[in-house]
């Protein structure tokens, strides 16, 4: 071999090796990386960085493929060879990239979403109330909160807590209030005729059961108002769209059937009380003209219209009281 042609292959050689050189380096500074991105990235599973690992090989493999051609195609020139090698290895590159970032962002976001608590509503609150049940702090969760290691959601958890808890607290109160002020009056009481001897005592009736009304006028804003003012007090919060949506859907999925039921327990209340009001003016218009038999354990009425009124109001009455009993029964379950 001539001394001109040895140092032409020896040049060729050297390019050869250079190019080689740098597959292996982009490769393993790729590689490196993947290895510092999976330390630092929590909350991927093993699939994600399989998928990861697979797209570093085909970084490192393909670009050399290709840039060998290059290699080729462009009279052995080492520099053509790196060029399309860098172009189409950093083209692979970015790809596994952004993949994994937004796989990794994804996954965070999943977790924070999983450690966020699922809050009882005001109306399963006010349900356990009026099914004589116990209210603790401890049972304000359906799923309690979770807080993620090195985050902020251990502060983000405690605002969140005070918040529901300070709301929920609020129902817990309202509706404590409201079935006492139901339970001061004893219905069958009010409208036993024996019990009245003199017109006063009407009175004092008819001022308790507008105090029974008014319970009633109060409290049912207070469970149609709820969820709104929830959301009201979750909006101060420094929480993502998202977190916030996914609480109050869990919030809202509670609420959903003891309101309804709540309402149609006020509404039922409301017709007892009115009931027992026209009952009230009923013997208040015609005293003196009523009498209550004891054989018969019954009012009895010289008009034959009060009486009817009074025997369809007393019907409704009875039948409300069934009907309350029902409604507590299923927020009792």
């Amino acid at each position: 071999m001539h001394e001109g042609e040895y140092e032409e292959l020896n040049e060729q050689t050297t390019k050869v090796f250079e190019f080689s050189a740098y597959c292996y380096m982009a490769a393993l500074a790729f590689a490196v990386w993947t290895v510092y991105y999976a330390v630092n990235t929590p909350y991927l599973g093993t699939e994600d960085y399989v998928f990861f690992a697979v797209k570093v090989a085909v970084a490192a493999i393909v670009p050399g493929v290709v840039g060998f051609f290059g290699w080729l195609l462009f009279g052995k020139s080492s520099t053509a060879a790196s060029i399309v090698y860098f172009l189409v290895f950093f083209g692979l590159a970015a790809h596994g990239y952004f993949g994994i970032t937004a796989k990794g962002a994804e996954a965070d976001r999943i977790a924070a979403l999983a450690a966020l608590p699922e809050p009882l509503s005001g109306a399963e609150i006010m349900a356990l109330v009026a099914a004589g049940k116990p209210v603790t702090s401890e049972n304000l969760w359906r799923k309690a909160p979770a807080p993620r290691p090195d985050t902020d959601d251990e502060t983000l958890m405690a605002s969140l807590e005070l918040t529901s808890k300070t709301h929920l607290s609020r129902m817990n109160a309202a509706a404590r209030k409201y079935f006492e002020a139901i339970g001061l009056l004893n219905i069958e009481e009010v409208i036993d005729g024996k019990r009245y001897i003199v017109k006063s005592q009407i009175d004092r009736q008819k001022i308790s059961t507008d105090q029974y009304l008014t319970a009633i006028d109060e409290f049912r804003p207070v469970v149609e108002g709820a969820l709104s003012k929830y959301e009201a007090a979750l909006k101060e919060l420094d929480l993502k769209d998202k977190g916030k949506e996914q609480i109050m859907a869990a919030y809202r999925s509670g609420a959903e059937a003891p309101t309804a039921v709540l309402l149609e327990l006020c509404d039922t209340d409301r017709d007892r009380g009115e009931a027992v009001k026209e009952i009230l003016q009923i013997l208040e218009k015609d005293w003196g003209r009523w009498k209550y038999d004891r054989q018969r354990r019954k009012t009895v009425f010289e008009s034959s219209q009060s009486q009817k009124l009074f025997d369809e109001l007393s019907k409704l009455i009875e039948t409300t009281a069934r009907d309350k009993e029902r409604l507590k029964a299923r927020l009792g379950g």
